[in-house]
């Protein structure tokens, strides 16, 4: 795994994550996991998030696709 995190300013940065998942009996089947974020500040104490979360699965089981896209946006709130 790595993780890479980029600041614009003291609140405000991009972050992105990548995780591999091997399977040690069979090398074919491995799993990649990315996150990819972006936070911006609204105020002192309040930011908005903005992620893009990648699940690629290389054997799935039947009837299941091999990747999962997930799109999300929500509030942080530090103090």
């Amino acid at each position: 795994a790595t993780f890479y995190r980029h600041n614009f300013t003291k609140s405000a940065y991009f972050q992105q994550g990548v995780e591999f998942l091997p399977n040690l009996k069979t090398s074919e089947d491995y799993r990649i996991n990315t996150e990819s974020a972006l936070v911006a500040p609204l105020s002192t104490h309040v930011a908005m998030k903005l992620g893009y979360v990648v699940r690629f699965d290389n054997l799935p089981e039947p009837g299941r696709s091999k990747s999962d896209r997930i799109f999300t946006t929500g509030l942080q709130f530090n103090w």
